[in-house]
């Protein structure tokens, strides 16, 4: 009895046994798949918000950036830039492709070499949800894509955008192997359970119940802690570490795994930051972070503070011709070179301050806001007479030669100021007026530094009209050559005339080429003007060839711009080929400034077109340089006297002195030599018992038209000679 009794307690204890012991391995169970899907649902779902809220970021951030950037290169439609930036941002290895486009949606530029897709339209999701919304960036998630677009805009004004394409296979291989992972853990713990459970078998109620609990503990305590770091990386707060324990199991697997993760983050989110906010070459602030420094220097109680822009000059000469790799490593140099120039304070970007050396003290914000253009925010002070002599040590420190991988380099520096609130209130307005002042002191000689003004702001609207004028006038024909003559004074008669261009703007009037001719050459308007003065010279000739005057040749001006032209020789050689004219009834006249300036090209091109018979003038001579090296480099047949010399010939003994030498100094060069200016006939007496070959002025006759050169010279019989019928037209006509 006792024994079954036994036997029963027994059998009840250990029913008992078994029966807590089950309960606490269900208890464990259960607790161990609560706590699974637990970390499932909030791992998944956390780290996936997370993942696609930073892809989110990053995008938009991305596709604002390569907005901005393009800003210069759409404008200028530089394709090769366009190029250059599209290469750099696909090579992260998110993003699948990136295209620009046009103000009219069509595809610009996709990154690939021949632009197959060029001129096609966007897709209609992306310009639908970009007209709704055209200042935002545009979010449109595909199957395995998500897509980011952005409009380019100068001020109001759309003139293209950019389409960035990320890749979601990277976010959702990561979410695959973070389930995987997961399972794999729950495999394992699932064993240690059963492990655990045939363990406690023999323990009492008591210390399995403690130990059961204790067990519960150890294996849901690290999943609870791993799912709070994964809600901290949703949050964007990467500022912890997951401690590492000694045990070699799953758990401490994953918590390596989270830790790694959570580095990358960090790691991409900075570089984004950086992206966003720094350009990547000098390290400098970006447009971007410059536009909100001014924005927070604006906002300061009792600002004030000037705003300089900087634009290097010379710099595309010497990319162009030393290459791209000196032209960036310039740029960072100029960078350096601002830094020395000024007090830099920035709390983001960190700077080297230097002492300046007899200028005020003064706290600077550099940026580089793109290409070769550089801002700088001088706190603290507005008085022209404190900014000058920073902006004069800026000019002098860029201006400084540069050694580059062994070959130097010279650039300038022209520098616009805007000072707040006098010459704006808004970070627009002084960007746009400082921009404005650069551009005035560009136009005006470069390397110098202009304040801005209402004067100047009016000066350069004048210009912008006159070159939107320029355009239409080449279009519609409103130019047209004039002809002054020069006169043969040994022989006597006309032997050549100088083509001058004349402009009859149809609401302007007559419009004075002193007006009209520099903004050309600033523009790069002069190429177009140029080749029509060519063919219009080639024209008149060609017309002349039927007429007594088939053997006066034509004169043109050639600028420093139209040598920088490629191949301007073959310009003027096809176009006496196309209307099948003698090379020798076509000259050319240039100055020494412009020969000096393009020196190996200049001579390049005046040898060949002087061996094909072109004679070779050097105008305005005395007024340069006047160096007989360059003289005796250059093909020359000859050199104009300028005016100045010449005006007071007939009373000035010195200036009669200096004609003097400088014939006497060609004939032994074997030049001809022309007297520009020559308004009296004691003028014309003096040059020619010097011996000087040719002359020019009012005596002989203004610049005219073709037809009326023709028949004030050739068409006259009844005056001995056309020279002698122009003297007797009444000297208040002549200067008119």
């Amino acid at each position: 009895m006792k024994k079954k009794l036994q036997v029963r307690v027994a059998r009840t204890i250990i029913f008992f046994i078994l029966t807590i012991i089950t309960a606490m391995g269900a208890y464990l169970t259960w607790q161990s798949e609560l706590a699974s899907q637990q970390l499932h649902q909030v791992s998944e779902s956390t780290l996936g918000d997370a993942l696609m809220e930073q892809l989110n970021k990053k995008g938009k951030d991305t596709a604002i950036y390569m907005a901005e950037t393009l800003t210069n290169a759409l404008y200028s439609y530089d394709l090769e830039d366009i190029n250059q930036l599209i290469t750099a941002i696909t090579k992260q290895h998110d993003i699948i492709y990136a295209y620009v486009y046009d103000e009219q949606d069509k595809l610009l530029h996709d990154g690939s070499a021949l632009i197959d897709s060029y001129g096609e339209l966007i897709p209609t999701s992306i310009s639908t949800g970009l007209a709704k919304a055209p200042h935002s960036v545009l979010v449109i998630e595909r199957t395995n894509q998500l897509q980011f677009a952005r409009n380019v805009f100068i001020g109001e004004e759309k003139i293209g955008g950019v389409v960035i394409v990320f890749s979601l296979d990277g976010i959702r291989t990561d979410i695959s192997q973070l389930n995987q992972s997961m399972a794999e853990i729950d495999s394992s713990r699932l064993r240690a359970n059963i492990y655990s459970i045939a363990s406690v078998a023999i323990i009492l109620t008591v210390f399995g119940s403690l130990a059961a609990w204790k067990i519960t503990r150890r294996l849901v305590m690290p999943i609870t802690q791993l799912s709070q770091y994964a809600t901290y990386i949703g949050d964007g707060n990467y500022d912890f570490n997951i401690e590492i324990s000694d045990n070699q199991d799953e758990i401490t697997e994953l918590a390596v795994s989270f830790n790694q993760m959570k580095d990358n983050l960090k790691t991409s989110s900075e570089q984004i930051y950086q992206l966003a906010y720094q350009d990547a070459l000098t390290k400098l602030p970006n447009r971007r972070l410059f536009k909100e420094k001014l924005e927070a220097a604006i906002h300061q109680e009792q600002a004030k503070f000037a705003v300089l822009f900087i634009d290097i000059d010379n710099f595309k000469h010497v990319n162009d011709n030393l290459g791209h790799d000196v032209g960036d490593a310039l740029l960072v140099e100029v960078a350096e070179r601002l830094k020395q120039s000024v007090r830099c304070s920035d709390d983001i970007f960190t700077a080297e301050e230097s002492e300046l050396s007899e200028l005020p003290q003064s706290h600077a914000i550099i940026a580089r806001i793109g290409g070769d253009e550089f801002t700088v925010i001088l706190l603290d002070i507005d008085d022209p007479e404190l900014i000058s002599p920073i902006t004069q040590r800026i000019i002098k420190n860029i201006c400084q030669p540069y050694v580059i991988n062994g070959q130097k380099a010279f650039v300038g520096a022209s520098i616009g100021v805007a000072t707040y609130p006098q010459d704006g209130t808004t970070a627009s307005s002084l960007m746009k007026n400082a921009d404005i002042a650069m551009y005035h002191a560009k136009f005006n000689g470069k390397n110098q530094c202009q304040f801005y003004s209402s004067d100047i702001n009016q000066a350069i609207r004048n210009e912008l009209a006159i070159e939107n004028d320029i355009a239409s006038a080449l279009e519609e024909e409103q130019f047209l050559l004039h002809y002054q003559p020069k006169i043969d004074l040994q022989r006597g008669g006309l032997c050549s005339v100088e083509a001058l261009i004349r402009w009859h703007h149809p609401e302007r009037g007559r419009v004075s080429p002193a007006e009209f001719i520099p903004v050309a050459e600033n523009t790069g308007l002069i190429l177009p003007m140029g080749e029509w003065i060519i063919e219009t010279a080639c024209r008149q000739l060609k017309d002349w060839q039927s007429t007594q005057a088939n053997q006066v040749a034509i004169a043109i001006n050639i600028s420093a711009i139209q040598f920088k032209q490629a191949e301007l020789d073959d310009v003027i050689l096809s176009m006496l080929d196309k209307y099948q004219l003698p090379y020798h009834l076509l000259e050319i006249e240039v100055t020494e400034t412009v020969v000096i300036e393009n020196e190996e090209e200049a001579i390049r091109i005046l040898t060949r077109l002087s061996q094909a018979g072109i004679h070779i003038w050097i105008d305005d001579f005395g007024t340069g340089y006047s160096s007989l090296g360059y003289l005796r480099k250059l093909p020359i047949y000859g050199v104009k006297i300028d005016y100045s010399f010449i005006r007071d010939i007939d009373k000035n003994e010195g200036a009669q002195k200096l004609c003097q030498a400088i014939i006497a100094m060609a004939n032994s060069l074997n030049l001809k030599v022309v007297a520009e200016g020559i308004e009296q006939i004691s003028q014309e007496s003096i040059v020619k018992r010097l011996h000087c070959d040719y002359a020019q002025g009012f005596l002989y006759g203004k610049a005219q038209p073709g037809d009326v050169l023709l028949e004030n010279f050739f068409e006259q019989k009844e005056n001995e000679n056309a020279v002698n019928s122009v003297r007797e037209v009444d000297s208040s006509i002549l200067k008119n």
